[in-house]
Order: structure tokens, then C-alpha cells, then sequence
């Protein structure tokens, strides 16, 4: 298979898979793409990049043996699109116009990639212009082998080694984060009040009503590596009517990663994709330029030099029984993890926090079905589980002395039924939630220009009923539909119990979608609508974001190449509608942004995009 896409704002794509024997017992698989794309959004960095990935198999001993290797190497560059300020209407919130008298997109730009400053551990060059980067890869062995008597062993190992960039334009200075005028800016930062505003492109001064609009990057570099092993034994053993399919295995992992950050400020004017400002003005006879080329003199720092590790191990045991009308899992694991932690305290300064934390997990699950007839089963589900911390979120309380440590333990429960029918599927589910002592990693100003990781020790609760239904009107017609209620809360936050009961950020009660689709292996389209109800921007519940819906088209044409060949010609539209829903506030603001003000920072849906596509099958 090979798949061709080009979209407008500048995309082009090209997919390939392939699999096939190699030999009598030799098998292989291939799925890669390459893209780029100065899109969606315009800001003169491109997303482009590749992942490669496949697997070689092998059939031995008459085929009672399975050996798969299989790798992927990635080196991937994808713009993230942050959060800007807009247009706020008592509310409403809307794409701003800019200094240029045109719509603003995005407040990301390619004019402030190439800024650098001296660091204790030299000069550090930015990397924003590599947005969200990934390079390295994987290999991975596999290996399957059935005994005599029923016995099956399964033995796997993998290593993983990437380097990861998580670079971000942020949204504002981190004090004012909203555009201001020439005179306020001077006014706010102690600046003359005669400096001179111009552009670094041309050297041209500044329109007296343009706007400025100061804003961070945060560059963020976490390489990792990473070795897994996992292996189980199970045995199948049938006893009278029922059947049993019992596992036992163990898995062991250890993982490193640094975690180091740098930040700096640039002043822009306020447009799309903005342009670099200087300021200038004279001292004592002296001329000084405060943002010379735009980069604000004395702003760059590195802000965190850390080393985070990880160990765990664990045992597990699971029992699959079928009978005749009704089938029951049952499973346990008992996790052991010990977490290694390096810090340097001061910038430059050898010297450094150590620590080490261990916790221990139990996970319990159980899941039964009931086939009622040919068309209704009902199905029930519980499990008790935990998640381990991450390591960053650890604080010291004194030195080699860390905050207790301990699971996040997550309780979740599920009963419903199932139908099928020729023409109907459809399913009905009622499920409990909760989570304690949720430690909640945030990246939030600190009140002086600076970002600082908030952790914030949380219990939720979610009560919530999920449905889906599949209905062939005619043959090729198929109109389908889910809707999920979700009640969730707050039960518990510690340092913040006003928050208890209020809804969790960016999570809406209601949301569903509604859609329809025809194919009769020639001719194709499809209609779709997202809808997300109202949510908070914060876990404040300060600002409410308004419910919006998201609709998708697609169409296409199949045509015979050949006896098993096929070309089909397609086209696709995102956001059809072109709608504005905003997905989230300001998550450096956090709990402290509010609602009203004569601008919102706040990030919209991605505008309308239509790309086409050419597969070719064969």
C-alpha cells in the first residue's frame, strides 16, 4: 500500500506499507511515512520528519516457535501550537486582528529561533525551531514457543534509546501576558519614555497605535534510554465444560532520562507569525538597545539541570475461563519501584540534591461476560490499580531528604450490554472512577518572568454512563453515534480545598458524536460532528469554556488497476464548519487566570484544512 497526501497551508505526505514472506518460514513487515508541512498554521517552521518501523519473523520446529524482531528508528519535528491572547466579548472569545490589519493564527514565529547566551555549561543555542522533536528508536525480540501438553512460553526484550526536545513558545512574559501598547510597555518595565520602537527586518519605526506583545520560549531537552524485559508461561487445561487458560510472568525495566530547561524573552509586535522589535534609547550619553534583534538583553538562563531514573519489577498471575454461556478473567501484579534522583541546586554550582524513593503496587482485576443469546451480552468489570508518581514531581524537604512516596491508586468499575444484530450494534455502559492522592505535574508562572513546576496532591471521582450505536439504513449506509456523560469532581486537594467538588480542567460533562457514512466499494463519503460540552480552563473552575461542535467530510472514488489493485482518489476536511471552540485557557496561569479582561489567552481549534489523498492498494 501506498498513500500520497497533499493539504492546502503547504503538506505533503507519502505512506508506505508492505509485508510479505522472505522465505519458506521468513516473513517481513515495513510501515513508513515522510511529511512537511508549514501548516496548518503558518510561522515559517515547518513539521517534517519521518518514522520508519517493521519486524522480521521467523517460523521454527514445525512451527511451534515464533521469533520476531522488529525495530523503529524516528527523527520527527512537530510544531506545537500554544495558547495567544483573544478577542474576549463578555465571553466569547475570537482570533484577534492584528498590527497588520489581518487575523491572527498563531503568535508562534520562525523570527525568534536563532537566539543564544552564555550558560555556566557554555553558550546555550535555542532550539525552538524544533518544536516538539523526537530522533532515536527501538529494537525489540520477541520470542514464542508452545511445549508439548499446552504449555506456551513467551519471551520479550527491548532497548530504546531517544533523544527528546520539548520546546515551547510560552503564552506572555509571564507578569502582563497580554499585548500593551508602546507607551505602557515603557511604562511598566521603568524604561524612557522617549525610546524609539522599530523593527529588526527593515529598521522601520513602529506605527504609533501598533501593538507589542513580550512573550517566552521554553526550551526543554529530555533524552532517554530505556532497556525492558517481560516474560510469562501459560498453560491450557480444559476441565469438563470450562476451559482455563492460566499465566504467570514477570516484567523488569530500567529507565534514565535528563531533564534540563532553559528560558528566555523576545519582544515581537502583535500579528501573526511576529515580527522582532527592538527598543532603544540613551543612558548617560550612551545609546543601549534593551532588545537588540528582539531577544531581551540578560533574559536567557538555564533553569533546571536533572537526573531522573527508574527500576521496577513485577509479578503477575491471570486466569482466562470460558464456559458455556459466560466467561471470567481474573488477574493480579505486585510492582516494586525504586526511583533515583539528581539534582543540581544552583545552576553551574556542583552542587546537588540526591535522593532515592521506592513504593510497591498491587493491582487486582476481575471481568465477567454473560452471553445471553446470539445477539445480547452483558458484561461486568472491576479493577483495582495504581500509577507510580513521576519522579520530577518529588520534592526534597531537606537535603537528601525526599517528600514519602507512595502509588496513585485508581479504582474503576464497568457494568453494560452488548448488541448484535445484522443491520445493529450497539453497546450500553455504566462505570465508576477514582483516583487518590494524584500528584499533578504543572508548569506555571512564578510572578517574575520565570516558569516553576507546581505539584498539587489530588483526588478525583467520576460517575459516568457511555453509549454507541451502528445502524445500516440500507447496505451501504451506515449511520453511527456515541454520547458519554461523565459527572467528575474533585474529593480531595490538598493546600486548595475549595476546590473539592468542582469539575476537573478541560474535561466537559457531555460530549458525543453523531455521523454517517456510505460505501459500496466504488463510491464513498462520510459526514461526521464532534460535540464537546462546557468545561473549566483551570481546576479553579475560574473560567468556563463554552461547549462548540467539530465537523469532518471525507469523499472518494475506488477504480480496479488490476486483479487486486486499486487507486482510490479521496478528499478530506477538517473542521468543515471553520468553527473557534477554544480547547484550553492558559496552563501557565493556572488557577489564577480569570475570565474577564479586554483579551483571553486562550488556544482555538485548528482552522478549516482540506488535503486529498491517493492510495494505491495492491
Amino acid at each position: 500500500k501506498v498513500q500520497f497526501e497533499w493539504a492546502d497551508g503547504g503538506r505533503a505526505r507519502a505512506d508506505v506499507v508492505t509485508s510479505g514472506p522472505m522465505g519458506k518460514n521468513t516473513f517481513y513487515a515495513f510501515y513508513g511515512f515522510y511529511r512537511y508541512d508549514d501548516g496548518p498554521l503558518y510561522t515559517g517552521m515547518p513539521t517534517v520528519g519521518s518514522p520508519l518501523r517493521g519486524n522480521i519473523k521467523t517460523l521454527f520446529n514445525e512451527g511451534k516457535g515464533v521469533f520476531t524482531l522488529s525495530g523503529q528508528y524516528i527523527d520527527d519535528k512537530v510544531q506545537f501550537y500554544l495558547p495567544y491572547p483573544l478577542n474576549n466579548d463578555n465571553g466569547k472569545y475570537t482570533r484577534p486582528t492584528g498590527n497588520d490589519g489581518k487575523t491572527i493564527y498563531t503568535l508562534l514565529t520562525d523570527q525568534a529561533t536563532d537566539f543564544s547566551f552564555d550558560t555556566p555549561f557554555g553558550r546555550h543555542h535555542s532550539d525552538i525551531g524544533n518544536g516538539v522533536m523526537t530522533k532515536g528508536g527501538y529494537m525489540m525480540a520477541d520470542l514464542k514457543f508452545s511445549f508439548g501438553n499446552d504449555w506456551r512460553l513467551s519471551a520479550k526484550t527491548k532497548y530504546a534509546n531517544y533523544n527528546h526536545q520539548f520546546n515551547l513558545f510560552l503564552d506572555g512574559d509571564g507578569k502582563h501576558n497580554v499585548p500593551e501598547t508602546q507607551a505602557d510597555y515603557l511604562t511598566e518595565r521603568g524604561l524612557p519614555a522617549d525610546a524609539t520602537f522599530t523593527y529588526v527586518s527593515t529598521g522601520e519605526k513602529l506605527n504609533a497605535s501598533d501593538l507589542l506583545f513580550e512573550n517566552r520560549i521554553l526550551d526543554r531537552d529530555r533524552p532517554m534510554e530505556e532497556i525492558v524485559g517481560e516474560y510469562n508461561l501459560s498453560k491450557y487445561i480444559k476441565a469438563g465444560t470450562s476451559e482455563h487458560n492460566i499465566t504467570v510472568g514477570g516484567f523488569s525495566s530500567y529507565t534514565k532520562a535528563q531533564d534540563n530547561n532553559w528560558i528566555y524573552n523576545y519582544l515581537g509586535d502583535f500579528r501573526n507569525a511576529p515580527e522582532m522589535v527592538n527598543i532603544n534609547y540613551t543612558e548617560g550619553g550612551n545609546s543601549v538597545d534593551y532588545s537588540k534583534g528582539g531577544y531581551i538583553d540578560g533574559s536567557g538562563r538555564q533553569t533546571s539541570n536533572r537526573y531522573h531514573a527508574m527500576r521496577k519489577t513485577a509479578g503477575y498471575l491471570a486466569d482466562e475461563m470460558k464456559f458455556s454461556k459466560f466467561n471470567l478473567d481474573i488477574g493480579m501484579r505486585y510492582e516494586n519501584a525504586k526511583g533515583f534522583i539528581t539534582r543540581e541546586t544552583g545552576i553551574g554550582s556542583n552542587t546537588f540534591q540526591k535522593g532515592t524513593v521506592e513504593a510497591n503496587g498491587l493491582a487486582l482485576a476481575l471481568a465477567g461476560l454473560y452471553k445471553m443469546n446470539n445477539n445480547m451480552n452483558l458484561y461486568a468489570n472491576f479493577s483495582k490499580g495504581y500509577f507510580f508518581p513521576e519522579i520530577r514531581s518529588v520534592k526534597f524537604e531537606s537535603p537528601g531528604v525526599t517528600q514519602s512516596y507512595k502509588p496513585e491508586n485508581i479504582i474503576q468499575s464497568e457494568v453494560g450490554a452488548k448488541l448484535g444484530y445484522d443491520k445493529l450494534a450497539a453497546n450500553l455502559g455504566a462505570y465508576f472512577v477514582t483516583l487518590q492522592d494524584r500528584r499533578s505535574v504543572d508548569f506555571v508562572n512564578d510572578g517574575s518572568g520565570g516558569v516553576v513546576e507546581e505539584v498539587n496532591v489530588q483526588s478525583t471521582q467520576t460517575v459516568g454512563l457511555e453509549a454507541f450505536v451502528s445502524y445500516y439504513v440500507i447496505e451501504n449506509l451506515n449511520v453511527y453515534g456515541n454520547f458519554t456523560f461523565q459527572d467528575h469532581k474533585f474529593t480531595k486537594v490538598e493546600g486548595n480545598e475549595d476546590q473539592v467538588g468542582n469539575m476537573l480542567r478541560r474535561q466537559p460533562k457531555v460530549m458525543g458524536m453523531l455521523g454517517i457514512q456510505f460505501d459500496n466499494g466504488k463510491f464513498d463519503a462520510g459526514l461526521s460532528s464532534n460535540y464537546i460540552g462546557k468545561r473549566y480552563a483551570n481546576d479553579a473552575n475560574t473560567v468556563e469554556l463554552q461547549a462548540y461542535n467539530l465537523m469532518r467530510m471525507n469523499a472518494g472514488y475506488t477504480t480496479a488497476l488490476g486483479e487486486g489493485q486499486t487507486l482510490r482518489l479521496g478528499v478530506d476536511v477538517f473542521n468543515l464548519t471553520d468553527v473557534q471552540g477554544i480547547t484550553e485557557g492558559s496552563p501557565r496561569q493556572g488557577n489564577s487566570q480569570i475570565g474577564g479582561g479586554e483579551f483571553f489567552v486562550g488556544r482555538p481549534i485548528l482552522p478549516r484544512r482540506v488535503s486529498v489523498k491517493a492510495t494505491f492498494n495492491f
